[in-house]
């Protein structure tokens, strides 16, 4: 298991953006459903005492407040952590989890629903073109 303190002081691709929100994680061998507090493009740290090993792929459906779509998207464990605070209590396990899904789809789904806030401060957005997405 990779230190989740460590984790921390790599420079994140993405923000992130505060949202409550249920997430159905389903892999091979693990399917659960959990709140998390915060989403980025780039993923989401999902807490819970059940770990899947670090490279493994799943699907996720990203239940959002106010929306009655559900967002499903592919992802794999990159990290996880038995302590994410350093604190002793166990109810800080969890996985971090990395988006594969196209990410340009994903960026305008999560844009449409949450707004222009989970884009990093830097990114302007050109159009909606689909040859804007082939990057």
């Amino acid at each position: 298991m990779s230190d989740a303190n460590s984790q921390s002081k790599v420079p994140r691709r993405y923000p992130r953006v505060e949202l409550a929100a249920r997430i159905q994680y389903t892999s091979e061998h693990l399917s659960i459903i959990e709140e998390i507090r915060d989403i980025s493009l780039g993923g989401v740290f999902l807490n819970t005492a059940f770990l899947d090993p670090i490279g493994t792929k799943a699907a996720l459906h990203i239940i959002l407040p106010e929306h009655p779509e559900v967002l499903v998207c592919s992802a794999v464990v990159r990290w996880t952590t038995l302590d994410r605070k350093g604190t002793g209590d166990p109810t800080n396990a969890g996985m971090g989890i990395e988006f594969t899904e196209d990410l340009a789809t994903l960026r305008d789904e999560l844009i449409r629903r949450l707004g222009r806030d989970i884009l990093p401060e830097n990114v302007v957005l050109l159009s909606n073109n689909a040859s804007d997405h082939d990057h």
